[in-house]
């Protein structure tokens, strides 16, 4: 089956002249989720960082409650923001050690021999550098 992607955001199913819609996680959509996310650990449905059972489907029901039409997948998205809290949590409390956090400015901060011998075994971290100044 060959799917070509058109110029609005959606897939051509070339085999059968279909078009599927792709919907994509917005600004909105994380700002909600969280939100959420905040309510089940204030009900006591997360235990020790993971949801308890069920709780993905409590989670899904209060997106689709807060946003109209929403079906996103929730699973893959609380996995994406747990990878992404872990990464920042190693920087700050010392486990990627040399590396540090500007709280005024919020980024990741490093000397330049510690960037360069950490950056290339870390790929967690290594995606928070946007538009590094070293070259190693």
């Amino acid at each position: 089956m060959v799917r070509n992607e058109g110029d609005d955001g959606a897939m051509n199913d070339a085999a059968h002249g279909r078009l599927r819609e792709y919907n994509k996680w917005t600004e909105n959509h994380d700002v909600v989720f969280i939100e959420c996310m905040l309510d089940l650990v204030q009900s006591r449905e997360v235990e020790y960082g993971n949801l308890k059972k069920g709780g993905f489907k409590k989670l899904e029901a209060m997106m689709v409650k807060k946003i109209l039409g929403f079906n996103l997948n929730v699973r893959s998205r609380h996995h994406w923001f747990k990878n992404k809290y872990n990464a920042i949590y190693d920087v700050q409390n010392g486990s990627c050690s040399g590396f540090g956090w500007d709280e005024s400015k919020k980024i990741i901060v490093a000397d330049d021999d510690v960037f360069c011998t950490i950056l290339g075994f870390n790929l967690n971290v290594m995606m928070f550098f946007v538009q590094s100044r070293h070259c190693c």
